[in-house]
């Protein structure tokens, strides 16, 4: 009797298991899409670039441009000892002086170009840019910002001048009627009594004193009040330090170029990408939509 020969025993081989991910995008899947959207994306790209490159040149061109470096300084002026006087003035000095040309610049509204003013409390330097559409307005443009800024500047100066005018000018009064009745007192006095004759002329000196001194000082801001343009010269003098050539901001064509084929590519990708997603979203919802009925 024949022996029945049993088969070996072999181990079962695993079998692969097929993951179902039809998600995941692979460059396969990325080279079909452009093979099959390449006229779409490239006639969009190039439409979309085309418009862009047109539009950019439709807009009108940047203005001129011009930069002017000013220094302001500040050359007090001196009057007779007034410590005397109750001055209400404001103390002029270098801070409050580019304090105040910095804000006069600012109210300027020039009608042919338009003007940005800074000052810098480090430097005490005030930078002035200046734009134009008019290559030749903003040649002229320096010269007319500081003859408005004399002016401006004369006119806060007359102030402060008005105010020291009247000031000495009540106090001249007061020397007056000091001297007045010095004089009166002197000849009131005894000519034997000559300690108080030489105090009171000795008074007398020292308030005449001071009266030629303040009636000077009242003469010259009179006559500074009267012709304010070279006493603003000399107080606040204006020095231009550095003017820049008139340049004009370019646009790069080249670049203009690449940023629109740039931009129209990505556009043309997502119109593409979403025309594509239409019919999958449309079949979807045909099939979400007898669900719904046969539930209802």
């Amino acid at each position: 009797m024949e022996k029945e020969q049993t088969p070996p025993l072999t181990h079962p081989q695993p079998q692969p298991v097929l993951i179902d991910d039809t998600d995941e995008i692979s460059l396969v899947d990325i080279i079909r899409f452009f093979i099959r959207q390449w006229k779409l994306i490239s006639l969009s790209t190039l439409t979309i670039s085309l418009l862009a490159v047109a539009y950019s040149f439709l807009q009108p061109k940047p203005p001129y441009q011009k930069t002017v470096t000013l220094s302001l300084r500040f050359n007090p002026f001196f009057l007779t000892d007034r410590s005397s006087v109750p001055s209400s003035v404001p103390r002029l000095d270098i801070n409050r002086a580019n304090t105040l040309t910095t804000e006069l610049l600012q109210t300027q509204t020039p009608e042919s170009f338009s003007l940005q003013s800074n000052y810098d409390t480090t430097s005490q330097k005030i930078t002035l840019t200046l734009k134009s559409d008019d290559n030749s307005t903003l040649e002229a443009a320096p010269s007319v910002v500081l003859e408005q800024l004399n002016e401006d500047l004369q006119e806060v100066l007359k102030t402060d001048i008005q105010a020291s005018l009247g000031e000495i000018t009540l106090y001249i009064e007061r020397l007056e009627k000091v001297i007045t009745r010095l004089e009166e007192q002197l000849a009131q006095t005894n000519p034997t009594d000559s300690p108080r004759q030489e105090a009171l002329q000795s008074e007398r000196a020292s308030q005449l004193a001071s009266l030629t001194a303040f009636q000077f000082d009242q003469a010259f801001l009179q006559q500074s009040l009267d012709n304010p343009a070279p006493f603003t010269q000399q107080v606040l003098p204006i020095t231009v330090l550095s003017e820049s050539p008139i340049t004009q901001p370019s646009r790069s064509r080249l670049q203009l170029i690449i940023l629109s084929l740039i931009a129209g590519f990505m556009v043309a990708v997502l119109a593409a990408i979403i025309l594509e997603q239409i019919p999958r979203l449309q079949a979807e919802l045909a099939q979400v939509e007898p669900d719904k009925t046969g539930k209802a």
